[in-house]
């Protein structure tokens, strides 16, 4: 009698991959997600680079920083609209990307600042006025109120700085 070998897996062999693949799953996750939450942050650092320049160009022309979208001259690819909102207790222009961003032009504070509509990540900041306040943050702060945050924020090469209100501050 000729005896024919079986050609499927065993239960245990197909476990043990699983196991593997479970593993490997585990440890990208978490790298995954980071580099993920910094291409979304470090998408709007330009933006806010340009609204820092803008506003100076704005206060050495007029003396006083704008509130105005249409008065900075900034033209931004991927901003879907521009409307009047409330940031920080001012009343500012807001800008939505097509990402889940949105950014404001607060001139008042003499800071723009980015958050992600879901609450999922740090809100990024840039500082254009020159107060004891903002020189302690430097031109661009990353803010977190959580853990995840935070590591976002020191991913992006933040700095601890002290903090004033709620959250941790980081300059970079």
């Amino acid at each position: 009698m000729k005896s024919e070998k079986n050609a499927a897996f065993t239960l245990i062999e197909l476990l043990v991959v699983v196991l593997i693949v479970g593993i490997l799953a585990a440890v990208a996750l978490p790298r995954y997600q980071m580099a993920v939450a910094k291409a979304r942050v470090t998408e709007v650092l330009p933006l806010l680079n340009a609204i820092r320049t803008a506003q100076e160009v704005h206060y050495m022309a007029n003396g006083a920083y704008s509130d105005k979208w249409d008065d900075l001259g900034v033209g931004i690819s991927g901003v879907t609209s521009v409307e009047d909102c409330n940031s920080g207790g001012l009343a500012t222009q807001c800008f939505y990307f097509n990402t889940s961003y949105y950014c404001n032009v607060n001139s008042g504070g003499g800071a723009a600042y980015c958050r992600d509509r879901t609450g999922a990540l740090p809100q990024i900041g840039v500082t254009f006025a020159n107060g004891s306040f903002r020189k302690t943050f430097g031109l661009r702060v990353c803010i977190s109120l959580d853990d995840w945050e935070e590591r976002v924020c020191k991913a992006l090469g933040g700095t601890l700085g002290p903090s004033f209100g709620p959250g941790k501050y980081y300059s970079f």
